[in-house]
């Protein structure tokens, strides 16, 4: 009976069990020849929004300007503006970029949400040579519970294991 139990409980808590996701979006930029490149959260959560221009900004973003890592906290600052005229533009204050994406007629908006709570959509913007690709990168975490029932399932074959090598047979009623 206490088996059956632990197994049920067991049956009923992985249901819930879903991968959770970091979700991290990287952004490639191509202009004049070179590449940049700079990941944030596809959600992010501490934006600083400039009314005044309407657009909103995320800082510290680590860049990669053509492979080689340019750190400085101070100006590492992305700022991203809504379509005006149908036109949306992403730029860094480091100047490596200041990129107007064309029409959102053809590709869509590459922000969705308000400038207070965006959220990044994956697709590539603007026109060759200067344009904008944003890649999901993020990667399925498992949820603590998820390790919690491998690890107790690893527990079980081991426990059925050594009954039956010391010839004890396992009760499942």
């Amino acid at each position: 009976m206490r088996s059956r139990v632990l197994l049920a409980a067991a049956v009923i808590s992985s249901l819930g069990t879903v991968g959770a996701k970091a979700d991290i979006v990287q952004f490639a930029v191509a202009t004049g020849g070179n590449t940049i490149t700079f990941d944030v959260m596809e959600s992010p959560t501490s934006v600083t929004v400039v009314s005044a221009d309407d657009f909103f900004e995320i800082k510290n973003v680590t860049i990669s300007f053509d492979g080689t890592t340019v750190k400085n906290p101070a100006t590492d600052i992305i700022e991203f503006s809504p379509a005006t005229g149908n036109v949306e533009k992403i730029a860094d204050q480091n100047s490596f970029f200041n990129i107007n994406l064309g029409s959102i007629l053809a590709t869509g908006p590459y922000f969705t949400g308000s400038l207070s709570d965006p959220t990044f959509v994956p697709g590539f913007y603007g026109i060759a040579g200067s344009s904008v690709t944003i890649t999901d990168i993020s990667a399925a975490v498992p949820e603590p519970s998820t390790w919690a029932m491998m690890i107790l399932g690893f527990f079980g074959l081991g426990a059925m294991a050594y009954r039956r090598r010391n010839g004890t047979a396992l009760n499942a009623a």
